[in-house]
């Protein structure tokens, strides 16, 4: 039987119950309740769905592994981390008066960062929004930002990775300031 059908009927079987418990109490809790924006779609009567089964959107970072009986019972989809161009559109959802010059710098400075084998966390996009909120709440400039990646403790959250950068730094590593110098993958 498969997850919904566990939920369905009331029951869980083994392989369920090793889905991760955390995961698995909310998808219990998700099926229990009425949820407004759905229109009522999902409600439970004594244990039974009485009209559609819920469909649950579990999304991963791959940090933690996931059991196999869970996996089995998931389809996949992977969604490619956003190229340059959507990262704008993601950045100008946030910040939508960001100078231009500014988030050159600022992408070209993440991307470069994301591209290093040595990072065992490589950036995300909300450490990178939350890196802009910090750049221009300290008026950082495109100039500032040119040479130097300040604030580095918003975007690399591993001690190992601010210690690789400093490594970098101490080697007279220079930082990327054109997207040229990322090579052809990030030409604009």
């Amino acid at each position: 039987p498969d997850i919904f059908g566990s939920l369905d009927k009331g029951l869980v079987d083994a392989g369920v119950a090793s889905a991760p418990r955390p995961a698995f109490r909310e998808l219990v809790d998700l099926a229990t309740q009425r949820i407004p924006f759905l229109q009522g779609a999902i409600i439970v009567n004594r244990g039974y769905l009485q009209r559609e089964r819920p469909v649950v959107v579990i999304t991963s970072n791959n940090e933690k592994e996931l059991p196999d009986a869970f996996l089995r019972r998931c389809i996949f989809h992977y969604i490619e981390f956003p190229d340059a161009a959507l990262m704008k559109r993601i950045v100008a959802v946030h910040h939508p008066n960001l100078d231009t010059t500014l988030l050159d710098q600022v992408l070209i400075k993440f991307y470069w960062l994301r591209e290093q084998s040595e990072l065992r966390k490589k950036p995300s996009t909300s450490e990178l929004i939350d890196w802009i909120s910090a750049l221009l709440r300290a008026g950082i400039t495109r100039d500032q930002i040119e040479g130097h990646i300040p604030f580095l403790g918003v975007l690399l959250k591993k001690e190992q990775d601010a210690d690789a950068l400093q490594r970098y730094d101490a080697k007279g590593g220079n930082y990327p300031s054109r997207w040229s110098d990322l090579g052809p993958r990030y030409n604009q």
